[in-house]
């Protein structure tokens, strides 16, 4: 039986955080819609996403969320996380469990992660993407985020190889994940590139220039985020 990305993945209520020098990579929780109903309402963060409009009101930030934190679906069908600021470097990652988090909200910058497992009709590869608070910007947060993620997401691919014993370059090699971003996002560009990615398409939308780009797993391997 051919194994896929959802055999490797842990389920929601599972999904450890992912951490970095400055931050935290961590599920979803629902005390989280009020920031994130912030982040979505900010013109400037939204007009470089597929939505291009803000949220209209928080139930459609609500509704967006859903599709993050519904861990009865079978199969699972994304893998994103909500960006903290880390409030105490000194906590070591191993004594807090998976989805044992503060209430406090105040920290959180942002969304980084797989949005869906695949990009269908477009292509089959997972789509990757992330989103961060105007003010937060040029601080390198999304660069560490998207590294942090990286090294995640090969850990995960490669403890998937061994336990399914998948052969690397095989067609069943499921590290490759895409990007899109508009060819104006000059920041963006730089952060994928800076992390590894390159531009394998650019086509024109509805009078839009998009740039898709693919990871290259022989570069990222090699970044870290510590």
């Amino acid at each position: 039986m051919e194994t896929s990305l959802q055999d490797l993945l842990p389920p929601y209520s599972r999904t450890q955080a992912i951490y970095t020098s400055r931050l935290i990579l961590r599920p979803f929780q629902w005390t989280d819609l009020e920031s994130l109903y912030r982040l979505r309402t900010a013109p400037e963060v939204m007009q470089w996403t597929s939505q291009v409009q803000t949220d209209s009101s928080i139930q459609q930030t609500r509704e967006w969320m859903q599709r993050y934190m519904d861990d009865t679906e079978t199969p699972r069908r994304n893998f994103n996380f909500i960006v903290t600021l880390r409030a105490d470097k000194d906590n070591h990652p191993d004594e807090l469990q998976p989805n044992s988090f503060s209430d406090d909200n105040s920290a959180i910058i942002g969304v980084c992660g797989l949005t869906s497992l695949d990009s269908l009709p477009v292509s089959p590869l997972p789509s990757f993407g992330y989103m961060f608070l105007p003010e937060t910007w040029g601080k390198g947060y999304a660069t560490e985020a998207v590294l942090g993620f990286q090294k995640e997401w090969k850990r995960l691919i490669d403890l998937g190889h061994q336990t399914h014993s998948i052969p690397l370059g095989s067609r069943h090699d499921l590290y490759d994940i895409r990007a899109v971003t508009l060819e104006a996002n000059l920041p963006s560009a730089s952060v994928l590139r800076k992390c590894g990615w390159s531009v394998y398409e650019a086509v024109e939308i509805n009078g839009e220039k998009l740039l898709r780009w693919v990871l290259d797993r022989s570069v990222s391997s090699d970044l870290s985020t510590s």
